[in-house]
């Protein structure tokens, strides 16, 4: 994971954020120092801010019970295996890289529908804005956050938007399927479980 710290940007404090419980905007201003600082207290770290390797090993992994499953498969009227089959083929059954990080793809094609200016982008930035789906550019594990974070930095919301995410890879457009107001609420629910 990333360091991060005061006026630090970009994804990574968008899931330091979901996992303190704070707003997620994924700027690393006063207000999440303050949280970053009470957990380190809290935590027997030390109270510097600074959200390193140390701090990132504090956070575990969430897990889905099979109360869980139970549950999803109750109200999707399906049966469990078919849940935790979707789980393997989505993302291997593993919803979490680097233990805050939830797995994603990011989907460049999803993205030039999303962003303003996607021929321009399409140009300078071929590896994450094109107009058709293209397993080839697909880096796997953090080499996805790489693409996603390039994006992000032309266009947050759109960048949010185009990468499916966690154990069953929903794509961040379907957030108000997801029943959250915005894509922002949907990644921090992702960064929880």
């Amino acid at each position: 994971m990333n360091t991060l710290k005061l006026d630090s940007q970009g994804i990574d404090v968008l899931f330091l954020q979901s996992r303190l419980g704070i707003v997620t905007d994924g700027s690393f201003g006063v207000k999440t120092d303050a949280a970053v600082r009470e957990y380190q207290a809290n935590h027997g770290l030390l109270v510097d801010g600074v959200v390193g390797n140390k701090t990132w090993s504090t956070f575990s992994t969430p897990s889905l019970t099979q109360e869980d499953y139970k549950n999803a498969a109750d109200f999707l009227g399906c049966d469990i295996a078919s849940i935790k089959a979707i789980k393997t083929v989505e993302s291997n059954g593993k919803g979490f890289v680097n233990m805050v990080r939830p797995t994603i793809l990011f989907e460049g094609h999803i993205f030039y529908k999303h962003v303003h200016n996607a021929w321009f982008y399409a140009m300078e930035y071929g590896d994450i804005c094109y107009k058709k789906w293209d397993k080839k550019k697909y880096k796997g594990g953090n080499g996805e956050y790489d693409r996603l974070n390039k994006a992000w930095d032309i266009d947050k919301t759109a960048a949010m938007k185009s990468a499916s995410m966690g154990l069953f890879q929903i794509l961040g457009e379907n957030y108000s399927l997801c029943g959250c107001k915005n894509v922002n609420e949907m990644w921090a629910q992702a960064c929880l479980g």
